[in-house]
């Protein structure tokens, strides 16, 4: 009878597990692609940054080029 018992306690804990690893893979691949998204969006700051800096740069050149001398 206590064989039986753990037998049924093993199958019931390796379902279990299954379930939670499914449920570990899911959460890793989206953690994966929030980690994406992420880089993305630094990456489009960063050129965004980059135009934005270089627009500021031509505009103080032109600024300093119309100052009166």
């Amino acid at each position: 009878m206590a064989t039986m018992d753990l037998t049924n306690e093993v199958v019931r804990l390796r379902a279990e597990l299954e379930k939670v690893s499914a449920e570990r893979d899911m959460l890793l691949c989206e953690v994966s692609n929030l980690r994406r998204e992420l880089e993305l969006s630094e990456l489009k700051q960063l050129q965004d940054d980059g135009i934005a800096n270089e627009q500021v740069a031509t505009w103080g050149f032109r600024q300093s080029a119309c100052a009166p001398k």
